[in-house]
C-alpha cells in the first residue's frame, strides 16, 4: 500500500521543571538492572564511557520547586 500523509495533529504539553540526579555506576550494574533503572523515573538515561567499565546514570522527575 502506498499513501501520502496530508494532515498531522500534535498535542503539546505545558512546560514543566525537572529535578534530576546523576549517579556513577559500573556498566555491569546498569545492564543487569536496566529495566529497574528506566522504570524508576519519568526520564532516565545513561552514558557509558568506552574502553572503561564506568557509566553515569541520569534520572529526572517533574518538580514543583
Amino acid at each position: 500500500a502506498l499513501g501520502i500523509i496530508t494532515r498531522v495533529t500534535v498535542q503539546c504539553e505545558n512546560a514543566f521543571l525537572l529535578e534530576a540526579n546523576q549517579t556513577p555506576a559500573k556498566l555491569n550494574y546498569v545492564l543487569d538492572n536496566f529495566d529497574a533503572i528506566v522504570h524508576s523515573a519519568e526520564h532516565a538515561k545513561f552514558w557509558w564511557f568506552p574502553h572503561t567499565d564506568d557509566c553515569i546514570i541520569w534520572k529526572a522527575n517533574r518538580s514543583n520547586k
